[in-house]
């Protein structure tokens, strides 16, 4: 057998019952990164804001989903290795948080 994961969303969807309809699950959203900062950086920061959202929400990016993340920054500027980590690093707890607290805020 498939192994399950305590979290609903993730076993509804394993038995089918989670799929929903296109584009009816759709999550979007927007990271401004404000320093100059190079394509890897602004790649691993999408990464890492699909990542965050992955984990808040169950089931995340199925074929019903248009689930997207714009990165933008002000300029070009290379970006040492140790300074690509910590900004996809802060854009994943970010965008965790964000998350998380349109949860808690909803009615």
């Amino acid at each position: 057998g498939i192994a399950v994961s305590a979290r609903p969303g993730r076993a509804a969807a394993i038995a089918g019952g989670a799929a929903g309809r296109e584009g009816e699950n759709t999550t979007i959203g927007a990271i401004l990164i404000g320093e100059p900062v190079d394509q890897l950086t602004l790649a691993r920061s999408a990464i890492a804001a699909h990542d965050a959202l992955a984990r808040c929400v169950v089931p995340a990016h199925t074929l019903f989903d248009g689930d997207t993340f714009f990165v933008a920054a002000p300029a070009r500027a290379d970006v040492a290795p140790q300074r690509v980590v910590a900004i996809s690093s802060a854009v994943e707890v970010a965008v965790e948080r964000a998350i998380v607290g349109l949860f808690k805020s909803a009615p």
